[in-house]
């Protein structure tokens, strides 16, 4: 379902606002720049955060003083990705202040304790940008450039 909304009534709309004041448990960073953020506790350690959050755009990573890292700083041909991991592993255990969606694109940027941040940028008017997943199965997601779309998928458990 594609939510058409102002951008007054983004925030209201919008569940990224409920990830707030839960710390990134861990990460996971896909070939070809998509970063995961696992966030909020887990119920076992087989098991999948209560959220995780997909940015499949190019993203940024930022410190109070400026850019630390970017989806595009990661080594390729064989080269060891340590200090880029190192870089990004800084997010751990911060706790998000603040999630903000720009309007009309939905350029996202997620703020965390110590000053660190995450923007991740709508760059073409294909496809998802970021997507929130719970673990009941609800999804929300930036798709082209300006939609919001939810839906409703299998809760974890029964992906397993």
């Amino acid at each position: 379902m594609i939510l058409n909304v102002r951008p007054r009534e983004l925030t209201s709309k919008c569940h990224l606002s409920k990830i707030t004041g839960l710390p990134v448990t861990n990460f996971r960073l896909v070939v070809g720049g998509d970063l995961i953020l696992y966030l909020g506790s887990r119920p076992a350690i087989d098991a999948l955060t209560e959220w995780r959050l997909w940015i499949e755009s190019a993203w940024r990573l930022e410190g109070p003083s400026g850019p630390l890292l970017g989806s595009l700083d990661f080594p390729v041909d064989g080269e060891s990705p340590d200090d880029a991991l190192a870089v990004l592993r800084k997010i751990v255990g911060h706790k998000v202040t603040g999630v903000h969606l720009g309007a009309p694109v939905l350029d996202l940027c997620v703020e965390f304790e110590g000053g660190l941040r995450i923007l991740g940028f709508c760059q073409t008017m294909d496809g998802g940008h970021w997507e929130l997943r719970h673990a009941s199965g609800s999804r929300q997601a930036g798709g082209n450039m300006t939609e919001l779309l939810q839906w409703q998928d299998d809760p974890d458990e029964e992906q397993v």
